[in-house]
């Protein structure tokens, strides 16, 4: 009988190969690994390559897990949303209460741009909102390291998506689609640890 996986095992890279049969090992059927082993070996891949490639994804694979350790859990993110909501609101409240032009709201284009700035500016700058400061989380890169400005712009825009706050309540990590599609995190401070 012939292995089902040989023919998708064809079609992945030296690099994705590597990859299943070391650090991806656990994901795949033991079928899986015989066909991407069997490739391997087909396509004569250069042992040194193998081991330093290798090498390489088993530190990777630590960075990444070392950050999954450290994620904010679920309340932490919690408390994040409502103390920064309750500013946004507290803010658009005062300027609509204390402008020189009644109206019943603000115009959204300060909306906007407060919402925008608000997330823009601290977590470019200081990698963390009044909420996360509060419960002493930061925002992350996928590998432990500051985002730069376009994962920070990105991870903002994607918060207007319309269901990104309820794609909280359907993982156990809390993580929404402005951190998926931005590749960031939250994670707790290193500093010390408040919650």
């Amino acid at each position: 009988m012939e292995n089902e996986f040989r023919k998708v095992m064809s079609e992945r890279t030296d690099d994705e190969l590597i990859k299943i049969v070391t650090v991806e090992k656990k994901k795949y059927q033991i079928s899986a690994i015989e066909a991407a082993t069997s490739e391997i070996k087909s396509r004569n891949i250069d042992q040194n390559y193998f081991e330093e490639y290798k090498d390489k994804l088993v530190v990777e694979k630590k960075e990444i897990d070392s950050i999954a350790k450290n994620q904010a859990n679920k309340t932490k993110r919690a408390l994040n949303f409502v103390v920064d909501s309750l500013i946004i609101f507290s803010i658009i409240y005062f300027f609509n209460k204390y402008s020189t032009e009644k109206s019943e709201l603000p115009p959204i284009k300060f909306v906007l741009l407060l919402y925008f700035g608000y997330y823009i500016v601290l977590e470019n700058i200081f990698g963390q909102t009044i909420g996360k400061f509060i419960t002493n989380t930061k925002v992350t890169d996928l590998k432990g390291e500051k985002p730069n400005m376009g994962q920070i712009a990105n991870r903002t825009l994607c918060r207007f998506i319309p269901f990104d706050p309820l794609t909280f309540f359907f993982n156990r990590e809390g993580m929404k689609f402005h951190d998926t599609f931005s590749k960031t995190t939250v994670v707790n401070n290193m500093n010390t640890n408040i919650m």
